[in-house]
């Protein structure tokens, strides 16, 4: 990571209308390096002063979080929960609606960073109630490929170990080369999930009749 400090012009159609001459700005340029899929590679402007590299840093961590702001929109919109499409007619409804999702969006994102974390995030049980684990070994075990670069080698007490299965369900093959599974296939990972604890539910309440 490196920065440093630039000087924006006025556009020439604005000089007239009261703006300034030019802003003075720090430019950061970061990188990830070492063997990562699809390495981020970001230039950020920003009018905030920038005098050591702890002050850069602060700065990448904040755009950081700006991403994470920006998976909530993502999973709320179309491709996610579709909350434009919510025929709710009263804004109190529609806060209600989105206040329920957030529960489910936010066990999203917690898998999601989990893949990006070397200790695989959160303990499996801060996440999953032990239904769900039960039911995620037994997937675990079914969705195995026969290479090494097809098994779940995450540690089972770990989110990264269920967010695998869970990805797993909807098609995304696991290969490093194919990166971690972003926010939209969780999701819909998530409610396959859902459908499948649904049909073991039924399955052992007709067995008891």
């Amino acid at each position: 990571m490196s920065f440093t400090t630039c000087e924006i012009k006025c556009p020439a159609n604005l000089i007239n209308k009261g703006y300034p001459s030019s802003i003075t700005v720090t430019c950061i340029s970061a990188k990830e390096v070492g063997n990562v899929p699809n390495p981020v590679s970001w230039k950020l402007l920003t009018t905030h002063s920038v005098e050591n590299f702890e002050e850069a840093l602060q700065i990448v961590n904040w755009y950081t979080a700006r991403w994470y702001i920006e998976q909530v929109f993502r999973l709320l919109k179309k491709q996610g929960f579709g909350i434009e499409e919510s025929e709710l007619e009263s804004g109190w409804a529609l806060r209600k609606l989105v206040v329920m999702q957030l529960a489910a969006l936010l066990k999203i994102l917690q898998m999601n960073i989990a893949y990006s974390q070397p200790e695989g995030g959160q303990p499996i049980e801060e996440i999953f109630d032990a239904e769900q684990i039960e039911v995620l070994h037994k997937l675990d075990r079914k969705l195995q490929g026969n290479t090494q670069k097809l098994q779940n080698n995450n540690n089972p007490k770990t989110t990264k170990w269920a967010t695998w299965i869970v990805a797993r369900l909807v098609g995304w093959k696991g290969y490093d080369s194919q990166g971690p599974p972003g926010v939209i296939v969780l999701r819909r990972g998530l409610e396959r999930l859902g459908f499948i604890i649904e049909g073991i539910r039924l399955e052992k309440d007709v067995g008891t009749r």
